[in-house]
């Protein structure tokens, strides 16, 4: 369609050209005429007949124009209808009709009875032109204006004037109605401004207050933070002090202890003072002082051991934080709808219990207690069995015993709870710190090795 209507209007482009030709001829006799009817004059009788002419040439063009646009609006909208677009050859036969009815010419080809039309009209226009320039076609009018031309011309030019001032307070009511209206606006608009501004500084005063409360109690608790820093380095210098003195008067104890026991016979282990040859001719003076020194190497070897322990669960609880998803209470909440966090739980609860029952274990003083061995204290007195060096040692030997093979237990479900953890798809594997757990669960696993070890060198010892 637009390649038609393209086509079909090419012609135009031409056609418009000229009637801006025929326009700047117009404007230029309008011109000419009002610069004559101020010199009261006019034009010959001649030139008027031939304006006349050229009038009813434009207006039968303007009649042309409007007959086919109406004509081409009907066919296109009728082919609209019927679901059809209109043809070349149509809007041709469309122009020939309308050009033969009006100019009483033949189109073809098509527009060749407007563009000749158009053409005569510049032709003539430029003949007016020439007499325009001619003085001898120009005529003097003389004439008297009578009191009603007079009169209503002066009515004239006060119904312009009228208008004028109507027109301008037209304009000036609807200036003043938009000042108004943008008074008003502009007062909500004042009116709101104001009112984001006072909660704007509310709200900057109170948290103003709030940051610096905050900034108040973090600087307070900086500062404790600092005390108890300053107190725990004092306390930890003083225990590290501490410490040494003990470890010297272990020192001292254990030379001592050594010169007693070249003297009396007694081979001492590292952790267990197992008498071997005890003669029964020792004076209750040198019992005294063996149970002396008993006391004393078990009270500074309590302390030692309390302070390893210590030192130990300080740094076996920097492995969990609390927001670690294996800390007690975490792995308690995700054990309530989850049936591998259940078993990782129960395995936390079990692997807790067989450390502190290994840790009890190596803080149990395994000191004997000579003093009560008969020929020692009293001679004649019964003594129970629980005292027996060998039977300490072979309740001690158990123990070690059942807490490996509960060590073994565990790490076996340890093992194949891995395996189900593995086996099972991305989706379903629960988001678990699987390395913290088998850490976790090895120390215990390794303190049970480190306290077989211990047992293993007693045995050999014994």
């Amino acid at each position: 369609m637009k390649a038609i209507s393209k086509e079909f209007l090419r012609p135009v482009d031409d056609i418009l050209e000229k009637i801006k030709e025929i326009k700047l001829y117009s404007k230029k006799f309008e011109k000419r005429i009002k610069e004559l009817e101020e010199k009261s004059e006019t034009l010959t009788k001649n030139v008027l007949d031939e304006l006349k002419n050229i009038h009813e040439s434009i207006t039968l063009i303007q009649k042309f124009c409007r007959k086919l646009s109406n004509a081409i609006k009907q066919a296109v909208e009728e082919r609209l209808e019927d679901n059809l677009v209109i043809q070349f050859d149509e809007l041709t036969k469309i122009l020939s009709t309308i050009t033969s009815d009006i100019f009483y010419v033949t189109d073809n080809p098509y527009w060749t009875g407007l563009r000749n039309m158009i053409g005569k009209i510049i032709e003539d226009l430029g003949l007016i032109n020439d007499k325009f320039i001619n003085d001898n076609n120009i005529e003097q009018v003389t004439r008297n204006d009578s009191p009603w031309n007079e009169r209503s011309k002066d009515v004239k030019k006060e119904y312009s004037l009228n208008v004028e001032i109507k027109q301008k307070l037209e304009k000036l009511n609807a200036e003043k109605i938009k000042l108004v209206e943008n008074s008003i606006m502009n007062e909500k608009l004042k009116t709101e401004y104001k009112e984001k501004i006072k909660f704007l500084e509310e709200k900057k005063n109170s948290e103003s207050e709030k940051f610096n409360e905050k900034i108040r109690g973090l600087e307070e608790s900086l500062n404790k933070k600092i005390e108890y820093e300053k107190e725990t380095n004092s306390l930890i210098d003083s225990l590290q002090k501490e410490n040494n003195d003990q470890d010297n008067i272990i020192r001292e104890q254990r030379m001592k202890l050594k010169e007693y026991e070249n003297k009396v016979g007694v081979i001492s282990g590292e952790d267990t003072i197992v008498p071997t040859i005890i003669s029964k001719s020792v004076n209750p003076n040198q019992g005294k002082l063996v149970e002396s020194l008993r006391y004393s190497v078990e009270y500074l070897r309590k302390q030692n051991i309390k302070q390893r322990y210590n030192e130990n669960m300080k740094n076996a609880i920097q492995l969990f934080n609390y927001s670690d998803e294996l800390t007690k209470k975490s792995l308690k909440i995700m054990a309530k709808n989850d049936q591998t966090q259940k078993l990782i739980y129960n395995l936390y609860k079990e692997s807790s219990i067989l450390q502190k029952n290994i840790q009890q274990l190596s803080t149990k003083p395994r000191v004997v207690d000579i003093s009560k061995i008969n020929g020692i204290s009293n001679k004649n007195s019964w003594i129970s069995c629980k005292y027996d060096p060998q039977l300490q040692i072979s309740e001690h030997n158990k123990e070690c015993k059942y807490y490996q093979q509960f060590q073994e237990n565990i790490q076996d479900k340890i093992d194949k709870l891995k395996r189900n953890i593995l086996l099972q798809t991305n989706d379903k594997v629960p988001k678990i710190n699987e390395n913290d757990m088998v850490k976790y669960l090895g120390s215990v696993h390794l303190s049970s090795l480190d306290d077989k070890a211990v047992r293993t060198q007693d045995n050999v010892k014994n």
